[in-house]
């Protein structure tokens, strides 16, 4: 008894005419066709949003670089703030005074601060009076009136120094410039 409970068990294979196979194997190729194609969307889809990804991972990088920079070179003009504060105290300072300890650590204190500032690669702009007027690089606080055209716009005086770092001005130099006058 057991062995025909078996048997009733085993399910029945049909039997297929051979047009009936052809239609079978015709809507599995369809459906392997329509498979393939899904595959290829989805792997194309995966690829894109991959792509995209890394050019976002990209452009995330470069702005955080962009941002530390920024934020550098704001705090860096600080510093120039405090160098230019420390350089009109040292003016002030009287020649009999510079062997004083105090005075010896007050520039001690201006002379590390400037180099912090080298260490940061930011470098004076180099001016002088005489020199034309450079928009580029200098700010014209006023101007000075002369009758000598060969000193329009030449630099009559400096103010308070300009500094840069690779390409970019951090603070342009203050100046006075003359300016030629009609009789």
């Amino acid at each position: 008894m057991k062995k025909k409970e078996k048997k009733s068990e085993k399910p029945q294979k049909e039997k297929l005419s051979q047009e009936e196979l052809i239609t079978k194997i015709k809507t599995l190729e369809k459906e392997l066709e329509k498979c393939l194609q899904e595959k290829e969307e989805y792997l194309n889809g995966w690829k894109r949003e991959r792509a995209d990804f890394l050019n976002y991972k990209k452009d995330e990088k470069e702005r955080m670089e962009k941002v530390k920079r920024i934020t550098q070179i704001e705090t860096l003009k600080q510093f120039i703030e405090i160098l230019d504060s420390f350089e009109r105290a040292e003016e002030q300072i009287s020649q009999d005074l510079t062997d004083n300890p105090i005075i010896r650590g007050f520039l001690g204190i201006k002379k590390q601060l400037k180099e912090l500032l080298e260490k940061f690669n930011i470098k004076e702009i180099k001016i002088e009076e005489g020199m034309n007027f450079d928009p580029h690089f200098c700010e014209a606080i006023e101007i000075v009136e002369t009758e000598d055209p060969k000193k329009d716009h030449k630099i009559a005086q400096i103010v308070s120094k300009g500094y840069f770092v690779e390409d970019i001005v951090l603070r342009p130099s203050k100046v006075k410039v003359f300016k030629k006058v009609a009789k």
